[in-house]
């Protein structure tokens, strides 16, 4: 649930560490934009991880303080895409492939070590191809008086994602 919801969960951070002493709404920006989402969905990659602006989770281009910026807070978003072959589907269409091979091959009455992981990682491949991402969107709104980050997760997979792509975004806070 995002931070406009109705209820949320959500946990908080003080920021420790010193942010630049000139324009820090530009700073922010430009680090926002370098760790910006980028879309999975014409390649193969199975992951991935990248902020994006609070009311639009397509966009994530910081140049425009305004796009972030709510008086004193500035809000954005930690959007994660994963895509996942179903094990199921994936078993179904090994023990396929190892059938044809050995039908293939009949002087053999087992696929070969090697063969076998070729054939996995093929089908891994082609089948995660044709598998949409799935996203998932966390808020987190940074109140720069307080030095106090709410982000809107409680799971810990989730919170350590967020705290290690925000230290990385923002080296040194």
């Amino acid at each position: 649930m995002g931070i406009l919801a109705n209820s949320v969960s959500c946990c908080q951070y003080r920021i420790t560490g010193e942010a630049p002493p000139s324009d820090l709404l530009v700073w922010v920006g430009e680090k926002l934009a370098q760790h910006g989402f980028r879309s999975i969905d014409r390649s193969s990659e199975e992951i991935s991880v990248g902020w994006v602006h609070l009311d639009d989770t397509q966009r994530s281009d910081f140049g425009d303080a305004q796009s972030f910026q709510r008086d004193h807070w500035i809000a954005f978003s930690l959007r994660r895409d994963q895509r996942r072959v179903p094990a199921a589907v994936l078993r179904a269409h090994y023990d396929l492939a190892c059938r044809d091979f050995l039908a293939a091959n009949p002087g053999l009455q087992r696929v070969p070590k090697g063969k076998r992981d070729e054939l996995k990682e093929a089908i891994h491949g082609a089948l995660l191809a044709r598998t949409l991402a799935v996203p998932a969107v966390y808020d987190a709104v940074w109140d720069t008086q307080s030095g106090i980050v709410t982000f809107t997760s409680l799971r810990p997979k989730v919170t350590d994602l967020f705290e290690t792509t925000f230290k990385q975004t923002f080296v040194g806070l």
